[in-house]
Order: C-alpha cells, then structure tokens, then sequence
C-alpha cells in the first residue's frame, strides 16, 4: 500500500512540475508524457486553454522493436536476445496496455499514428497535423 501511495504522489508532482512549466512559459511548446502518466492527472493538463493534446499511437510489434530497458539508476541499455527470448509475452503485455490506454484517453480527440516511423517524420506529421490550429501572423496555436 506504502508504494501505491507514493507512486501516486509521484504522479501529481510531475503534473505539478509539467504545469509550471506551462505557466512560466509563453511561446509554444511540445511537452511529451509517458503513457504511464496518471490518468487523472493528464486530464487535468489538457483542459488547459494553451494545451493542445494529441495521443501518439503505435502497433504492438513497433512499440516492441523500439523497446529498451534500464537498470535501477535509471541507466538505459538494449537487450535484444532477452527481449526476443520473452517476446510473446512483451507483445502480449504491451497489446494490453494498448487496451488499456484506449479507454484511458478516449476523450484526446487528436490522433496520431507513428507507423513506427523516425522521429523526425513524427515531428513533420505532427507540424501537419497542428497547421490549421496555427494562427500564422503570430505563430500561436488557435
């Protein structure tokens, strides 16, 4: 019970932290949560007037080609042969937590396919995807 607790504090801290970062700030921006971010707190976030939410998605088998792991000091590293060797149960794991995060952020209108593409083709898709939210004299979003 002791770790849902924190974990949950932990959550609203960084919602905290993402929000200061909203206010302090008046040019546009890009700030990109982890699907593992609180529910409840995100929403809180997008009903902000300057956020403009978008939910970046991705088939199971791409989410599992991209996927890395990190020791305990948060220390990142590629294990493909393990990875491989437990694939059907990464795959397994991650189509659920698709699922998951289908009902969790139903009401994000924008949606954004990745097709596991490189990130700078996410970056473009997504400049296309804003345009006709920008308010081009000004550079804002609408």
């Amino acid at each position: 019970m002791k770790y849902y607790i924190l974990h949950n504090e932990r959550y609203w801290l960084k919602t905290s932290i993402v929000k200061d970062i909203i206010a302090e700030n008046e040019e546009d921006m890009v700030i990109a949560v982890s699907p593992i971010f609180n529910k409840f707190c995100i929403e809180s976030l997008v009903n902000l007037k300057q956020v403009f939410p978008i939910e970046l998605q991705d088939t199971k088998e791409h989410i599992f080609e991209r996927l890395l792991f990190s020791e305990e000091n948060d220390i990142i590293y590629k294990d493909d042969e393990y990875k491989n060797k437990h694939k059907e149960y990464y795959l397994s794991d991650i189509q659920d937590y698709i699922d998951f995060m289908i009902e969790c952020f139903v009401w994000i209108e924008n949606k954004f396919f990745m097709n596991n593409m490189p990130v700078e083709q996410v970056v473009d898709g997504l400049l296309n995807m804003l345009e006709p939210f920008i308010d081009e004299a000004n550079h804002k979003l609408i």
